[in-house]
């Protein structure tokens, strides 16, 4: 028998089998890639710049693995490690504004100083740069991994002082279609050819025109004859969605889903650092981001973003009855946002897990805590009981990873072990916490809890020796990695059950 089906197996006999909190919905496959589709579908929000980040910046956007500026002359685009800088050049607007307002709000989390962090921060579908040139307006908004721009020309305005310098790019090449490619050296970005159009009293009228390579980076816009007595607009389209996928499915690593149906997304963002350098490679740790979606998946009522320096990791959501949102993943930022009576407010050396509790409308963290030791840890599941205690799985190579006297195992029995923890609702203790694996490697991957406060876990483990109980339905490994499901009782000190799950190949539960 192939492995695939029996991983899929492990976790149906996880989540099917033993009863998960009804705090949150575990969902479908099918559902959960809708919800991440919606999420990739949805309008670009500009943010008013309100002190998250550089002062040269008056509005950002960020998503699924890019981060946009925009300048008083520039759209500066970060696609994972990659630089692009879109230059206006020559240009100089008077006014820059959001335009549109949105009705979801942002929120910064990023370093630990509070006082640099940012609520309920402003959003606007579109932002408008007034006279950047001459009689010559320019709106951006976009969606779904396109980014527009259209430069409205008023009447009598000439449009050919309209430059763009793609500063950071390889090459920019037109082709035979008329779009531009750019090399950005980790991926290709298009500017497609503009659509032109003059503002009549009887509708809008088509016009010609094309970009015009000016040597370099640099192009211009060519507008064929037309009435210079109308407004016109011209609209290129910068896709960026071929960098990192369109959809944004790599880097949404949990959802979940509340009583009324509105979708949790959590995962990762390029880094909202401004990048200091106009071109070129930009090396920098992703952001953490959690986003609330109506019901519909039409409307984004809130974006947080939270991380330190480093790479952060967000791995896994979950969402109480009154719609707080739990996180957690894996961070080796020192400055990774803590709260000051968390469990634990410094990092141990190398990466450690985290656990984050945003309110309601994600504008504040009701806490966040580090957990880990000396060595490599990563939270991979979490879940909450209706007391609003987080149930969390990871795994764990730290000697010192932090567990709880009487706990099933405190002392770690191979290079890593998988663990489970239950952190109280102010997470300022743990009300357990255990290690789980044998010789080998051991990860929890999949965590869920009864109304009993029984914890049903799930993983992959490379350990013969893997601990397992009397009457297991699966008493031996069989392949090189196989399954793993264990019920722990609520006090974390007796394994209630534990068995392997697997054939001859490798099974991998998630």
């Amino acid at each position: 028998m192939k492995p695939a089906p029996r991983s899929i197996l492990a976790a149906v006999f996880l989540f099917c089998l033993f009863p998960a909190s009804r705090e949150v919905e575990t969902g479908s496959a099918t559902r959960n890639a809708g919800v991440v589709e919606a999420y990739g579908r949805l309008p670009l929000g500009f943010d008013c710049n309100d002190g998250q980040t550089d002062s040269r910046v008056k509005f950002t956007a960020a998503g699924p693995g890019y981060a946009l500026f925009l300048t008083g002359d520039a759209a500066v685009l970060r696609l994972d490690d990659r630089v692009l800088r879109m230059r206006l050049a020559g240009a100089r607007a008077e006014r820059i504004e959001g335009l549109d307002a949105l009705e979801g709000k942002s929120n910064y989390f990023l370093g630990n100083d509070p006082r640099k962090w940012r609520r309920d921060v402003a959003r606007y579908r579109k932002v408008r740069y007034r006279r950047l040139y001459p009689g010559i307006d320019l709106v951006f908004h976009g969606a779904g991994g396109r980014l527009e721009y259209d430069f409205v020309v008023a009447p009598g305005a000439d449009p050919a002082r309209i430059r763009l310098a793609f500063d950071g790019a390889r090459v920019v090449r037109l082709e035979q279609a008329g779009d531009l490619a750019v090399d950005t050296g980790s991926g290709e970005l298009r500017v497609l050819r503009p659509s032109i159009y003059a503002e009549r009293p009887e509708g809008r009228m088509a016009v010609g025109g094309r970009f015009r390579p000016l040597g370099g980076a640099e192009v211009g816009i060519d507008v064929d004859p037309y009435d210079r007595g109308t407004p016109l607009v011209i609209d290129p389209v910068l896709s960026y969605s071929s960098v990192f996928g369109g959809s944004g499915a790599d880097f949404a690593t949990g959802i979940a889903v509340d009583s009324q149906g509105n979708a949790y997304v959590t995962g990762s963002a390029a880094s909202t650092d401004f990048p200091t350098t106009s071109a070129g490679v930009s090396p920098t740790g992703g952001t953490s981001f959690v986003a609330e979606l109506d019901a519909a998946g039409k409307n984004l009522l809130y974006s947080t973003y939270f991380g330190g320096s480093g790479s952060d990791a967000s791995l896994a959501i979950a969402v109480d009855r009154t719609g707080a949102a739990y996180v957690a993943g894996s961070t080796n930022s020192a400055d990774f946002p803590v709260t000051p009576e968390a469990f634990r407010t410094a990092k141990a050396a190398g990466s450690d897990a985290f656990v984050c509790k945003l309110v309601p409308g994600g504008s504040a963290l009701a806490y966040s805590t580090f957990v880990g030791g000396g060595g490599s840890d990563a939270a991979r599941a979490i879940a909450v009981d209706s007391s609003g205690n987080a149930y969390v799985a990871g795994s764990t190579a730290s000697i010192d990873f932090p567990t709880t006297a009487g706990a099933f195992r405190t002392v770690l029995a191979g290079g890593s072990d998988a663990f489970a923890l239950k952190l109280n609702p102010f997470g300022t203790a743990l009300v357990y916490s255990t290690l789980l694996g044998g010789s080998s490697a051991d990860n929890g991957t999949a965590v869920a809890v009864d109304a009993s406060g029984n914890a049903y876990l799930a993983g992959d483990t490379a350990s013969s020796d893997f601990p397992t109980t009397a009457a297991a339905a699966q008493a031996n490994k069989r392949g090189g990695t196989d399954g793993f499901a264990a019920k722990l009782d609520p006090s974390g000190k007796t394994l209630l059950y534990s068995t392997f799950l697997g054939g001859d190949g490798e099974d991998l539960p998630r």
